[in-house]
């Protein structure tokens, strides 16, 4: 296992479980779900709450800022939610992927919600799904319940990587770019995995001291990582040192 990426903590903050986290794009708010149903947004440089909202008796799995219209959109646990979470074509924004319990990527025409294609993806539930590309093709990223991640070919969705060693379920996926490309894998093992998109080798591995990790993101134009876990927020800055 190479040493050239590595994840160190920079701040922590305690609260209930996060189950869900998004970056304004242009604020320095950081829109929180939780698992009792409520959302907050909370300023990552001032490290001030702003908001709190009451959205539902059920966890909240996914919040999102729409900035363009200065909405927040919020899918929570409320008997009618299973599709577990959504990702656009970054080279086609009327085609979205979806990841689903019922262990499938399904692709999505926007303008008419017809169903592209389908596939059976994991012999367990999805929980995440991402697009990346890689030398000028486009990829799909899944994370799974059956405590690995694939690496799937967007025109022929051919499976082309499994990424194993998590012990428990993987729960969230990030594709980021530094001077090289990486992957990035949260897991209830409490563990954030970092793959070279170039190898698919494991390059580091960083442990919460927070609880499982629910949710990673990165803050737009910087090197720094959020994560979402049991007990709270944790935020590390990602070096990378090149061969």
């Amino acid at each position: 296992m190479s040493s050239t990426i590595e994840i160190k903590k920079t701040f922590g903050r305690r609260s209930e479980r996060v189950k869900s986290i998004d970056l304004h794009p242009t604020e320095s708010w950081v829109l929180i779900g939780t698992h009792s149903g409520n959302v907050c947004i909370w300023n990552h440089q001032t490290q001030v709450t702003e908001k709190t909202f009451e959205v539902a008796n059920s966890r909240v799995r996914s919040a999102k800022f729409i900035a363009r219209k200065e909405w927040v959109v919020i899918g929570a646990d409320d008997g009618f939610i299973r599709v577990m979470q959504l990702a656009f074509n970054p080279r086609d924004a009327n085609v979205f992927a979806s990841a689903s319990l019922d262990r499938t990527i399904k692709l999505w025409d926007l303008g008419s919600l017809d169903l592209r294609s389908s596939i059976n993806a994991h012999t367990e539930g999805l929980n995440s799904v991402e697009f990346f590309e890689s030398d000028g093709n486009l990829y799909i990223l899944t994370g799974s319940d059956d405590h690995t991640a694939k690496v799937w070919d967007y025109e022929s969705m051919a499976c082309v990587q499994t990424l194993e060693g998590h012990t428990h379920n993987v729960t969230s996926i990030q594709c980021v770019k530094l001077d090289a490309s990486f992957i990035f894998t949260g897991s209830e093992d409490q563990t954030v995995r970092v793959w070279n998109t170039k190898t698919y080798n494991l390059d580091h591995i960083f442990t919460s001291e927070l609880g499982r990790v629910w949710t990673i993101r990165f803050i737009e134009g910087s090197s720094e990582v959020v994560l979402g876990c049991d007990e709270g927020i944790l935020i590390g800055q990602v070096t990378y040192a090149g061969c």
